[in-house]
């Protein structure tokens, strides 16, 4: 059996059995339980104002990947001008380091 104690700056000693504890926590915790018959309704709203919360973040994200798809377009386009010669060596290093590779 496992004993939880609660204390304070004070140095209160309350104590209680963990198994009490977690059973208070289960009770409380069932209060937050949708209803179900409204059940899809919690899920819109969850749903909406999560994507409004991140949405700037998704945006952003959304940029980066485009980037990164841009880069990858033009690297690739520079290792065929390098493969069929039309640039030399140095000229594919100063666009690969352009892009940060």
């Amino acid at each position: 059996m496992l004993i939880f104690r609660l204390s304070d700056a004070a140095g209160c000693k309350y104590r209680i059995n963990s198994d009490t504890a977690n059973e208070v926590f289960i009770k409380n915790l069932k209060q937050f339980v949708p209803i179900p018959e409204i059940k899809n309704i919690y899920i819109t709203v969850l749903s909406e104002c999560y994507r409004e919360q991140t949405k700037e973040i998704y945006e952003e994200k959304l940029k980066i990947i485009a980037q990164l798809k841009d880069y990858e377009k033009r690297l690739s386009h520079a290792r065929d001008l390098l493969a069929t010669q039309q640039i030399d060596a140095s000229d594919y290093r100063d666009m690969k380091s352009d892009y940060g590779q």
